[in-house]
């Protein structure tokens, strides 16, 4: 999500629609309920260990920063601040 959101930012048009598939996956199968994010998925998406990882979400936070610089939706700065909230 964020090398995609980045990339559209840089001017590669087609990385804007793959950072949103990005974020769209992350945020349906990898965001838990209490602001973290799990730590392994399986091919399908299914949580394999949501045990959260404190260096695993500085880039899920750093994901959602260029994913809103990119987009302007509040919805990846609302993950974000939820990600630094359970920090």
């Amino acid at each position: 999500t964020y090398a995609f959101s980045h990339a559209a930012l840089l001017g590669f048009a087609p990385a804007a629609s793959l950072s949103t598939l990005g974020f769209e996956y992350l945020d349906a199968r990898a965001r838990l309920q209490d602001g973290a994010w799990a730590k392994v998925l399986a091919r399908d998406g299914t949580v394999i260990d949501a045990r959260p990882d404190l260096y695993d979400l500085s880039f899920v936070m750093l994901a959602m920063a260029w994913r809103y610089r990119l987009t302007r939706d509040s919805q990846p700065l609302s993950r974000l601040h939820e990600t630094f909230d359970f920090i």
